[in-house]
């Protein structure tokens, strides 16, 4: 959309994008956008994040499992695009685990703890694991399990994740040179 403005006297014509999209295309060449929250999960917030071009992920842990079975099949009819599932381990539920290995969604994420056996679950799925970190010492651990995308997140992310903010975690990270530093987007 061209917009005209004056500014100093001068005419000139505005064709960037609004605000919102380009904040969403400035994250988006960081990591890609990748929307998560455990409290405000639905099928059309994952499927419109997902359709903008981001990683719209549907939360398991606090929510039924008849809604959560409900979302994960509404998010697959509402978009084309990858999107993820999360599983906090402390809220982890089998039966939402197994719902989400026959919807086979793009990538499977683990938060709050170590995933364990889950990440050759996941795989033998064909599905992609990411592991969110609070350290590098569980950024190793994952990359040992066979994650494969690392997600260093600080106490930023809701204050419960960690003690090290995402500015400090994330370039320990990377220099530990557990994993290679890479945009996660590359995987789809």
């Amino acid at each position: 959309m061209a917009l005209t403005r004056q500014l100093y006297g001068q005419s000139y014509v505005r064709t960037d994008p609004p605000k919102s999209v380009r904040i969403l295309r400035l994250k988006s060449c960081v990591t890609r956008w990748e929307q998560r929250t455990a409290y405000c999960t639905s099928a059309e917030l994952v499927s419109t994040v997902s359709n903008a071009g981001g990683l719209g992920t549907l939360a398991s842990a606090l929510i039924s499992i008849q809604d959560f079975k409900s979302q994960l099949a509404r998010t697959a009819e509402l978009t084309e695009r990858p999107f993820a599932v999360n599983h906090s381990i402390p809220f982890f539920k089998e039966e939402a685990f197994a719902a989400t290995l026959a919807a086979k969604p793009a990538v499977i994420s683990f938060a709050l703890a170590d995933s364990g056996d889950l990440v050759a679950r996941a795989h033998d799925a064909g599905i992609k694991v990411m592991q969110m970190v609070n350290t590098v010492e569980q950024a190793e651990r994952a990359v040992t399990q066979g994650a494969d995308i690392i997600n260093a997140q600080g106490t930023e992310a809701g204050g419960f994740s960690g003690t090290i903010s995402t500015m400090i975690l994330v370039p320990q990270v990377v220099d530990s040179r557990c994993c290679p530093s890479r945009s996660f987007w590359r995987y789809f």
